[in-house]
């Protein structure tokens, strides 16, 4: 009975904070978002290509070196990698199979790229890809601190086998 009650608490919790992942990236700014979606079409496309960035790294060297202020850099790339810290610990709670590093892993990398890629198609933000890799890393972080402090809290076997 504790179990599940702590299994409804978590699936809620993963609901909101997904809700807030998706209000972070996609609606920053919320009239922008609904004017660009209210007007879909190929030209959001081509604004995306225009936001869009693959060189590895090339943000965060911008950010750390000078292009925005400390502050504005700290805020940016951390935001990245502590927004997904949360997706790393729940995930493996939540969903049994994603019982390894590489499972969460991956999961984490493909929503972070459905998160990229939407942003890329509706031309909204940037897609960038040390985005991808700043998440992916927050949700390995995450795993790490499941695995060191939040396993034996719920059992070694994990709670949904």
């Amino acid at each position: 009975m504790q179990q599940k009650g702590f299994m409804r608490a978590m699936w809620f919790g993963f609901v909101v904070y997904m809700l807030v992942l998706v209000k972070l990236i996609l609606f920053k700014q919320a009239r922008f978002f609904l004017s660009h979606i209210k007007h879909f079409g190929l030209s959001n496309i081509k604004e995306g290509e225009g936001h869009l960035i693959l060189i590895p790294f090339h943000t965060t060297w911008r950010c750390l070196y000078g292009e925005r202020g400390w502050w504005e850099a700290i805020a940016n790339i951390g935001g990245n990698i502590l927004g997904f810290v949360p997706m790393g610990i729940m995930l493996p709670i939540l969903f049994s199979k994603l019982n390894s590093a590489k499972r969460v892993i991956t999961t984490v990398s493909v929503i972070s790229l459905c998160f990229e890629l939407t942003q890329f198609i509706i031309g909204v933000g940037y897609c960038d890809i040390d985005d991808l890799i700043q998440n992916t890393l927050g949700g390995a972080i995450g795993y790490y601190v499941y695995k060191r402090f939040g396993k034996n809290s719920f059992g070694t076997s994990g709670l949904l086998h």
